[in-house]
């Protein structure tokens, strides 16, 4: 064996050296990412290099629905979430609504690649609904409910790069995207038009 071969046998073998390492780790979080995609929604945010990734949690609130006794399938968008009308329609079917009320409008208060919160209102409530992949896998989207006149008045806070709110119902803080609503004073005007008879 000359020394050229050598020299190339040994930079192939430092460059596998190298690559293992990497690799073994995507091996790993590939083999666990359901398990890493559920802590990962369990916590609040996530910062990586900079970068800086909120989640907002599930409720422990059960909210039972009527959605899983459908036949209706309500298709997600080519994004992978719910559009606005089936949001909509996930609510008039959910079976919580009372016989005289009907869904009026919605409002997409929080937008992450991987997760999007909704206000509905009907006549007389306001729902919460939490889409994203595992709130779709067992049709829990609605996360909670109230009557529209215990919504106000709201409190808000800023935590992990995004906005949070608070209705007056309940003691749940809900994210709000920055992007969406750059103030409070906005986010307060869209809920007030929401939720205006």
């Amino acid at each position: 064996m000359n020394e050229h071969t050598s020299k190339v046998i040994v930079a192939i073998l430092d460059l596998i050296g190298r690559l293992i390492w990497p690799a073994v780790v995507l091996l790993v979080i590939f083999k666990f990412r359901r398990y890493i995609e559920a802590l990962l929604t369990r916590l609040g945010s996530l910062k990586i290099a900079g970068s800086e990734w909120v989640f907002q949690p599930t409720t422990d609130k059960e909210v039972r629905t009527q959605v899983d006794n459908t036949n209706e399938k309500i298709k997600l968008g080519p994004d992978g979430f719910f559009s606005s009308e089936g949001i909509k329609r996930f609510v008039t079917i959910s079976g919580l609504l009372d016989n005289d009320d009907a869904v009026k409008q919605e409002l997409l208060i929080f937008q992450t690649p991987k997760q999007r919160t909704w206000l509905v209102a009907s006549k007389k409530y306001v729902f919460v609904l939490l889409d994203d992949e595992n709130t779709q896998k067992i049709n829990s989207l609605i996360q909670t409910t109230f009557e529209k006149s215990n919504i106000l008045p709201l409190k808000f806070n800023s935590q992990d790069n995004a906005g949070t709110v608070k209705f007056d119902a309940e003691d749940i803080w809900w994210y709000y995207s920055f992007n969406l609503f750059p103030t409070t004073t906005s986010l307060k005007n869209a809920i007030k038009k929401l939720i205006k008879d």
